[in-house]
């Protein structure tokens, strides 16, 4: 998979009408008192956030591209309604996720990055400047590269992911993830072939009071995070304005134990949207299975003007996917040779829709022992029988819970 940053110039901006921020002229805020729209996800809560992952993003990752075009005759083509809708639930997720409004996808632009990601797919190459040489090249196709995120190895929903990771050293200023985050944003367009998509991100910004605009966008954002969509460690913080100054800041990254991660700051980059911060964490930061990892940023000398600021949030990394032990598996029967135990599994959240079994013999597991009930052998006598308990469902990670026995008596 290969993604590239959409440097936003002057000279792309004039060439294709595009309204960009400047240095002098910051976006408009929303006047005050004014109503935000109530459709961002509540993220002091697990459950609400464990709730959209599931219903919303994990389901667009598994909705096929459907493309019905051809590099062979250059037939830009379309990907799927079920994939379209797929991408704007990913990008909705994500925007809510981070407290912006909703945007949709226009239809007019889905047309021209539809061919922007036919020339990709076809020259198996990106550039934002798509020169009139390449095969399959139109006029619709190079305005579509210089006005979208891009992306060779990854289509459709999934590439939204890609875009929000900005994985790689040619995306340390978390370009794609700025503009799919940019508070104002609220008509995008999207075009996918089987390898590669563009997502048309420039103009087309709601006026002031129509949108969410928080007074810091992170990514990962405060409370309840996903940990699939944590990029790897390179996290980021936006102002609600163009002209805040990121060059001194300082950023402290904490667990809940107290222990201080390491960090490297990248250099500060505007033309992506708001003023913004990137930095690396450079130690692991998922938890494991179903647990959830707290890690507190406190982000430093960031000036307005005169003024410093700061900005402290803690992130509750967590699996939405992973299933929970709510209660504990238990053993029925009499520990003794010859006479049948049988496993009762505990209840998981979700509710496990399939169980899987292994019995053990103090530690060595118990070739064969793989159904709930389990009648001891004479090589069992003096020995603990335990149990494992494995809960299964479709497209989740399976969790497993333990239960012990008495020593098996003769």
């Amino acid at each position: 998979m290969r993604i590239r940053p959409l440097v936003l110039t002057a000279a792309i901006a004039a060439a294709f009408g595009l309204i960009v921020p400047t240095a002098t002229a910051a976006l408009a805020q929303p006047p005050s008192g004014a109503t935000a729209p109530a459709a961002v996800i509540d993220r002091s809560s697990r459950g609400a956030v464990a709730h959209e992952y599931r219903a919303h993003y994990a389901p667009a990752m598994r909705v096929p591209i459907g493309w019905t075009g051809s590099i062979a005759g250059c037939r830009a083509g379309t990907d799927s309604a079920a994939q379209a809708a797929a991408t704007q639930s990913a990008i909705n997720f994500a925007r809510r996720l981070a407290g912006l409004s909703p945007a949709t996808l226009r239809d007019s632009y889905s047309a021209k990055a539809q061919q922007a990601a036919l020339v990709y797919a076809a020259n198996r190459a990106l550039t934002h400047s798509i020169p009139s040489s390449w095969k399959c090249f139109t006029k619709a196709a190079k305005q579509a590269g210089a006005s979208s995120d891009i992306a060779l190895g990854v289509a459709g929903a999934k590439a939204i992911g890609a875009y929000l990771g900005d994985a790689g050293d040619n995306n340390r200023v978390a370009g794609h993830r700025r503009w799919i985050l940019y508070p104002s944003a609220r008509v995008f367009g999207s075009g996918s072939t089987a390898t590669s998509n563009a997502l048309w991100v420039l103009g087309d910004r709601a006026a002031a009071g129509h949108y969410r605009d928080p007074a810091w966008v992170a990514w990962p954002s405060a409370g309840y995070f996903p940990s699939q969509l944590e990029p790897a460690g390179r996290w980021s913080l936006t102002s609600d304005r163009y002209g805040d100054d990121f060059r001194a800041a300082t950023v402290t990254v904490t667990t809940a134990t107290g222990t201080v991660l390491p960090v490297h700051l990248e250099k500060p980059v505007t033309g992506y949207g708001n003023a913004t911060l990137v930095w690396e964490i450079r130690a692991p930061v998922k938890p494991a299975s179903w647990h959830t990892r707290s890690i507190t940023v406190q982000v430093s000398n960031i000036h307005r003007g005169t003024t410093v600021l700061g900005h402290r949030y803690t992130v509750r990394l967590f699996n939405p996917m992973a299933l929970k032990p709510a209660t504990a598996a238990t053993v029925t029967g009499t520990a003794t040779v010859g006479s049948t135990l049988t496993a009762v599994p505990g209840r998981f959240s979700p509710a496990a829709t399939g169980f899987g079994y292994q019995w053990y013999r103090g530690a060595t597991a118990i070739a064969g022992a793989t159904q709930a009930t389990y009648t001891p052998v004479p090589e069992d006598a003096g020995q603990p029988l335990k149990v494992k308990v494995t809960g299964m469902r479709t497209h989740y990670r399976v969790a497993g819970s333990i239960a012990l026995t008495a020593v098996v008596q003769p």
